[in-house]
């Protein structure tokens, strides 16, 4: 690392131990390849040298090129403002389209090895493009004469060449190999200097590692109150298990005994059981016995109720039992006899009875066919008038005349041609009127268009200009704050002004007194006065003792004197200059005294006026805003209700094609076709009945319905009639009648379908949307009303606006001239006061006279010995005093220079803002003559549209005129040819043969019936008969059967009776009440043990419950209770330990941070000291510090820097007030001092033109400060200091000949390629 520091107790320290083991870097040679103006064909190679490497060449010949290799191969940056390909040979002054730029530095690394490094990029040139790509490099370690690959990754090379050259890479970037450009990196901005600071200091580093501390802690802690709380979760289950277990011993002893009492519970209950069983037993038996008893009983008093019901209507026979018994066997047989017949005719009847409703049947189906047939006859007659009717109708409506008499079959053919051929012309004629409407109302949109176009025009012109002014204001209020950011004036101008006359004039004296003086002169006059002014020293110092007494108040006097002209004359400039425009605000006769009064109150009026025309504005912009969202949301429902009438007239016209107006006409027309071809279709329904029912008559009967022929042993004649039959049916079914019906009433329900969708159509059309285009219309005219008011707001807030930035731009003027006259005030009444002192004392001269004839005194009377030096010294005197003056005046005059540019500067600004004021006014002016023009344009708009509302109007007219007539011409050829179908279809179907026909089978048919009513007659009658004889043989075998059941039933009760008699000497009715009472005895003992067990039981089952839901509970929350309890206890204390640990050491680490950095700071602070005092030349530094201030940030301790130079006590920041000279020093001296401290491990530091800004007196003790480093840090091994410059002189002051016997020179060949040449020293040292 360089030596920064010249102290001399730093001298030896390299030689410690610690530096003897470990190896420092040391760079050997670079190799450049294609880099900026060095060749890509041919590589230069420089070797670097200990303790120093010189490298000269001429300004532009590439040597800060060597820096900006050397920092790009150790840290992989490139240059500032590099990008695009900028570091590398440009490709066209090779002619190639691609070059490849090569770096490779060899080194001694910290470990001891030799080190070789290439970096490689590639630039390439298209057409419009270039592009830059780095290629892979390669870090090479050299050991023992064996070559390895360290990494060929370009990240990888970027992290680790500041490992083996042992330093940081902020400390390579800033510190080493700093570019030149940034060179005065210690002076930049706070923001800036606190960054590379920062970066040196690997703050962030160690301010991450104690975030992460505390971060950590502050887990610990979160997981500290996450234990505490899981410990005591741990410590309640735990004393839950505890209790749970001491509850599961009580209940294991109580269910024990609850057992031993239901065990004995058992034993009861089953000898009550036992006894109940034995007494129940019994009464089961005695049961059955009373059951038998009772039961007999009943049977008896049953048998007896018999007995008297069948003695009561019982006629007594006196047969035998087996005589009624033969009797009831032969009755028997009759009755079976007459039954027989009796069903017989019976079914007869019943055969008979179902061919007379089949008959019946067929009848009414015949009766309804001729009824159809009949009501098609009529409905033909009806047709037949109808068409007449229409044919007349239909000629008077439309002027046909030959049609009022009579109308044949032929002449109503022939007029319905006629008809068609008519609707046919006429829908001809509605579409041609509907096509020259609509190329009528284009023409008219077209015109519409144009005007429209117009008007949009003028309106982007309008909003362009109003644009165009709202950008104007912003860049007026952007200049009035730069006015407002201008802190000079034409006072501070005259003030540097008269600074500038008067320093010029003490400098032209000087120089004059200098030039005219005559030395020798001097020392005659004064040789001949010695004598004159001994007398007068006496007298002198007397006078001189009492003037210094005064003399602080005569310089006071003169400096206000001094300060109150200045004053008054930049007050007399300001008020000439801005008179004017004030006297147009506040008003003629203002004073400087009562001014800043006046301009606050005109400002606050001007404030006031902008608010009430921004508010009266911004009111009628909300007006105009609630407007224009209600035209567009009244736009978008038109919209929507325009599609919507679209889609519903679509929707109708799909289904009736035509006019949606037509709809009611359409339904009410298929609604009368459907009755028509209904009463058509029912025919064939009826015929198809018929057939149907002839089939059924030819499967079962086996004969023809219609004529009565029989079948029953034709069987293929049979066959061949359903055949028949059934091919009739189809042709019923597949008739051309039920088909049209069919589709009638399909396109009768689709009509109906729409009805919802005309109605809609029909409300949109007559009432939505008319009312929401007047709606628009009443909108617009309002938007376009409010428009115009809020635009002419506008440009009434915009004129106020323009005065009050007129009235603010005076601020800082008026302060300006307030601030002059109170100062004249003040300082004529501070002069007023000191001259009266003065005059008070009586003192006639000034302290400079009599100290300057004292001076002349006191020279004169040293002799003649001192006489020469004492010329010296008043001849250097006079120079430093013309010196001084120089600087001063070049000072003044500079900063005047500043003064009159930004007074030019505020002049161009305020040029600027009255331009953009008459462009805004221009731009005003063409608003209004816009909004004049739209104006204009709104009759010529109103006109378009009412001659395009009238073409469509008209159009409308004559649109449903024609379209009136098309659909009444229509309507009669579809009625004419819906009468013609329907009659041509009777003819067709022969309906009159068919009415013929099926009145004659209706004769045949109520023949045929009136023979079976007559059959069915004959048998009721003899049916009525066989019941009578059947009813009389009932009655006879009723008496014999009822004889029968009473001898039974009598003989029957003596039997029970007997049977009763026996089961009653059992006397089991007792026995059997005894039994059951002591079963019932038994059973309540038996009962309520039983319930007292049940109660135990059920204790125990709850108690057993218990147990388990216990045991459960310990299983599952409480069986690891304690070991969990002692696991959360342990991690509650860890982790207390934890964070206390923490804490200490983050506070010790925070604290070691804050001691390096105390001490590094103090150590580079002491070696800058040093290297400034012995430096510097001047006397107005004494030396320069790096203060850092502490600066509480997120907990942790953070630094701001900043460089300040010390003078005795007072210390001031450098910034801002240093010369050029004095940052490029001071920017040295910090970055050895940087380097001496944290470049350990890498002794090398490179100067890029370290005589920048400096004069020959700050150059040549730079020289020597560094040879002097280089004279006591040389016998360290690896330091190496680089210096690059052009001044050959600066290295003849640094005694570089003592030091190397070599530097290299860039320069540039013919071919304007860089070159590096080594040259002896003693080149530069003659």
């Amino acid at each position: 690392m360089p030596p920064t520091g010249v102290c001399k107790s730093a001298c030896p320290p390299r030689s410690d131990p610690l530096t003897n083991i470990r190896p420092l870097a040391k760079i050997d040679k670079l190799s450049i390849l294609g880099v900026r103006s060095f060749d890509n064909g041919r590589s230069e190679t420089i070797q670097f040298y200990a303790p120093l490497t010189l490298i000269v060449g001429h300004n532009g010949s590439g040597k800060t090129t060597i820096i900006e290799c050397l920092k790009y191969a150790t840290t992989g940056d490139q240059p500032p403002n590099s990008k695009g390909g900028a570091f590398i040979h440009d490709p066209k002054l090779c002619g190639e389209k691609e070059v490849l730029a090569q770096v490779k530095i060899s080194f001694l690394a910290t470990t001891g090895a030799k080190m070789v490094c290439t970096r490689s990029l590639q630039l390439t040139v298209k057409k419009a493009t270039r592009s830059v790509k780095s290629l892979e490099g390669q870090l090479l370690m050299i050991k023992e004469g064996e070559r390895t690959s360290i990494s060929s990754r370009v990240a990888e090379l970027d992290q680790l060449m500041p490992q083996y050259l042992g330093v940081s890479k902020a400390i390579l970037d800033s510190v080493i190999f700093c570019h030149q450009d940034e060179s005065l990196w210690p002076l930049s901005e706070p923001s800036k200097l606190k960054d590379r600071f920062d970066a040196i200091f690997e703050a962030m580093k160690y301010t991450k590692a104690i975030d992460n501390i505390k971060l950590m802690k502050k887990k610990q802690t979160e997981e500290l109150g996450k234990y505490k709380i899981i410990e005591q979760h741990a410590k309640e289950d735990k004393d839950k298990g505890d209790k749970a277990e001491k509850r599961s011993r009580e209940l294991y002893e109580e269910i024990d005994k609850l057992t031993s009492k239901s065990k004995e519970m058992d034993t009861k209950i089953a000898e009550a059981k036992q006894n109940y069983n034995a007494a129940w037993e019994k009464i089961r038996f005695l049961g059955g016995i009373v059951g038998q008893l009772s039961g007999k009983r009943i049977e008896q008093r049953a048998k007896q109720e018999s007995v008297q019901k069948l003695k009561r209507n019982l006629r007594e026979m006196t047969d035998s039992d087996q005589e009624l018994q033969t009797l009831l066997q032969k009755y028997e047989e009759r009755v079976q006899l007459l039954h027989d017949q009796a069903n017989e005719e019976k079914r007869k009847y019943q055969q008979l009875s179902r061919e007379l409703i089949g008959d019946r049947e067929k009848l009414g189906m015949k009766e309804r066919q001729v009824g159809s047939l009949e009501s098609d006859q009529r409905n033909y007659d009806r047709q037949l008038e109808s068409r007449e009717q229409l044919v007349k109708q239909t000629a008077r409506r439309h002027n046909l005349r030959g049609y009022d008499l009579g109308v044949d079959e032929d002449k109503a053919r022939e007029f319905i041609d006629r008809i068609s051929r008519m609707a046919k012309e006429q829908n001809a004629t509605f579409e041609r009127a509907r096509r020259e409407t609509q190329q009528e109302l284009q023409r008219a949109q077209g015109v519409l268009n144009r005007i429209s176009e117009q008007r949009s025009t003028l309106s982007q012109k309008k909003e362009s200009a109003k644009a165009t002014h709202a950008a104007n204001e912003r860049r007026i209020g952007a200049f009035q704050i730069d006015l407002n950011n201008v802190e000079v004036d034409e006072g501070s101008k005259t003030m540097l002004e008269s600074s500038v006359e008067d320093t010029g004039s003490k400098l032209q004296a000087a120089k004059s007194d200098y030039e005219i003086k005559g030395w020798e002169k001097q020392v005659d006059e004064t040789d001949a006065t010695l004598r004159r002014l001994d007398d007068q020293k006496e007298k002198l110092d007397m006078e001189l003792v009492q003037a210094t007494k005064q003399a602080g108040d005569s310089a006071r006097l003169d400096f206000l004197r001094k300060e109150v002209k200045d004053r008054q004359r930049s007050l007399d400039t300001m008020t000439k200059t801005h008179g004017t425009k004030i006297d147009s605000i506040v008003g003629a006769g203002w004073q400087p005294t009562s001014l800043d009064s006046d301009y606050q109150g005109a400002l606050s009026s001007s404030n006031k006026t902008v608010a009430e025309a921004e508010r009266q504005r911004d009111g009628q912009a909300r007006e105009l805003e609630q407007l224009e969202y209600r035209l567009k949301q009244t736009k978008a429902d038109l919209t929507t209700r325009r599609r919507e009438l679209e889609s519903n007239q679509k929707s109708i016209r799909n289904v009736i094609e035509t006019d949606p107006s037509e709809y009611q006409k359409v339904l009410e027309e298929t609604e009368s076709e459907r009755d028509d071809r209904k009463s058509s279709s029912e025919y064939a329904g009826h015929l198809k009945k018929y057939y149907e029912s002839a089939v059924r008559a030819a499967r079962e009967n086996k004969c023809c319905l219609m004529c009565r022929r029989g079948y029953e042993k034709d069987r293929q004649g049979l066959e061949k009639l359903i055949n028949f039959l059934g091919m009739e049916i189809n042709k019923a079914e597949a008739g051309r009648a039920v088909e049209e019906l069919h589709e009638t009433e399909n396109y009768l329900q689709e009509v109906r379908a729409i009805s919802s969708t005309y109605d809609n159509w029909d409300r949109l059309r007559s009432k939505d949307i008319p009312n929401l285009e007047q709606e628009e219309e009443r909108l617009k005219t309002r938007v376009f009303s409010l428009t115009s008011e809020v635009e002419e707001e506008d440009r009434i807030v915009s004129e106020r606006k323009s005065a009050k930035q007129e009235v603010e731009s005076l601020s800082k003027t008026v302060q300006n001239i307030v601030k002059y006259a109170q100062e004249v005030v003040s300082f004529e009444r501070q002069i007023e006061e000191l001259a009266a002192k003065q005059k008070s004392q009586g003192l006639s001269r000034g302290i400079e006279e009599i100290q300057d004839d004292l001076k002349t005194v006191n020279e004169q009377s040293r002799g003649s010995k001192i006489f020469m030096t004492k010329i010296v010294g008043e001849r250097d005197g006079a120079r430093s005093n013309i010196n001084a003056l120089e600087l001063e005046l070049r000072d003044i005059k500079s900063k005047l220079s500043t003064v009159i540019y930004h007074l030019k500067e505020k002049v161009s600004l305020e040029k600027q803002v009255n331009e953009l004021k008459a462009q805004n006014n221009e731009l005003i002016d063409s608003q209004r003559s816009f909004e004049q023009e739209l104006t204009d344009l709104g009759p010529e708009m109103s006109q378009a549209q009412s001659r395009y509302d009238d073409i469509s109007r008209r159009g409308a007219e004559k649109d449903k005129q024609l379209r009136d007539e098309t659909a009444a011409l229509n309507d009669s050829v579809n009625k004419l040819q819906m009468v013609e179908r329907e009659i041509s279809g009777y003819i067709q179907r022969d309906g009159p043969a068919q009415l013929a026909q099926a009145k004659s089978a209706i004769d045949d048919m109520r023949q045929g019936i009136e023979r079976l009513e007559n059959n069915m007659q004959a048998i009721t009658k003899q049916v009525k008969e066989f019941e009578n004889n059947l009813q009389n043989v009932e009655e006879t075998k009723l008496q014999i059967a009822d004889n029968q059941e009473y001898r039974h039933d009598l003989a029957a009760v003596e039997v029970i009776g007997a049977e009763i008699r026996e089961l009653e000497t059992h006397n089991a009715e007792e026995e059997k009440a005894t039994h059951e009472r002591e079963s019932s005895r038994w059973e309540m003992a038996r009962n309520k043990l039983t319930a007292e067990q049940a109660s135990i039981i059920g204790q125990l089952k709850g108690k057993d419950d218990q147990l388990k839901q216990i045991l459960q509970d310990w299983e599952q929350d409480y069986k690891d209770a304690a070991y969990k309890f002692k696991e959360a206890h342990i991690k509650v204390e860890t982790t207390k330990a934890a964070i206390e640990d923490l804490g200490r050491y983050g506070g010790a680490l925070d604290k070691a941070i804050m001691r390096y950095h105390a001490l590094k700071m103090e150590e580079i602070n002491r070696i800058i000291e040093e290297l400034w005092k012995k430096t510097y030349r001047g006397t107005d530094v004494d030396s320069i510090l790096i203060r850092s201030d502490n600066d509480a940030q997120k907990g942790n301790k953070n630094y701001n820097y900043r460089v300040v130079m010390c003078k005795q006590d007072a210390e001031m920041d450098m910034r801002g007030r240093c010369s050029a000279g004095q940052k490029v020093l001071a920017s040295i001296i910090i970055r050895l001092a940087l380097a001496e401290c944290f470049g350990v491990n890498c002794g090398l530091i490179a100067l890029d033109e370290p005589t920048t800004n400096l004069d020959r007196d700050n150059i040549r003790s730079l020289a020597e400060s560094l040879s002097e480093i280089i004279r006591i840090r040389r016998q360290q091994s690896n330091f190496q200091l680089i210096v690059i410059t052009h001044d050959e002189e600066f290295l003849r002051y640094m005694n570089c000949a003592d030091y190397t016997d070599y530097y290299y020179r860039i320069s540039r060949n013919e071919r304007q390629k860089s070159i590096i040449v080594r040259q002896n020293i003693a080149d530069v040292s003659i």
